[in-house]
């Protein structure tokens, strides 16, 4: 029980938010639930209300959230993090599309960095392990990796996890990103 709360406590607000108008929704709609919770029509209509409110307003604040992007990690860093490689700020070049030999990386859609489809097809593979690489839980929330595994970030904002290798290979790439382009 104590794992399920942490999780719960690890969401960001927007998704709580929602969740809880929801559940207000439910109570509005069902009533009675189980002899547990038993809200007159009044209790019924306040919930309703309530749950109108919630859940458009949750929905925004999640959007919210997510148009500023995740916030880097400030408590914590890891081994991988503190490696001399550097940082891009907008590492998704895009013009009229690959040198031949190269394809969209896709890290996620908006990535168009041109990379080999062997690495196109590992960061499709990275993208379907990503939930088995994850604590769900610790200093990062629901992005924190397990030992072992570190963010991608081929992208801002990119928490994949994956090895330390492939974060490098994705660095590097974003390095050479301007040469494979068509131009």
């Amino acid at each position: 029980m104590d794992e399920l709360l942490q999780h719960l406590v690890d969401q960001p607000l927007g998704n709580i938010i929602v969740f809880v108008g929801l559940a207000l929704l439910f109570v509005a709609a069902v009533g009675k639930i189980a002899g547990k919770i038993e809200p007159d029509t009044r209790g019924r209509i306040v919930s309703g209300i309530l749950g109108l409110i919630l859940v458009p307003s949750g929905l925004t604040v999640h959007r919210f959230q997510d148009s500023q992007g995740p916030q880097p990690p400030i408590t914590k860093v890891t081994p991988a993090s503190t490696s001399s490689e550097p940082k891009r700020n907008s590492p998704t070049p895009r013009r009229d599309g690959c040198k031949p030999g190269y394809v969209w990386r896709r890290a996620v859609p908006s990535d168009h960095v041109c990379v080999t489809v062997e690495v196109q097809n590992q960061v499709a593979v990275d993208n379907q392990l990503a939930p088995s690489r994850t604590k769900n839980s610790g200093p990062y929330g629901a992005d924190t990796c397990l030992d072992g595994f570190v963010w991608r970030d081929a992208v801002p904002g990119d928490h994949i996890c994956v090895t330390v290798e492939t974060r490098s290979r994705a660095a590097n790439d974003n390095n050479l990103a301007p040469t494979r382009i068509r131009p």
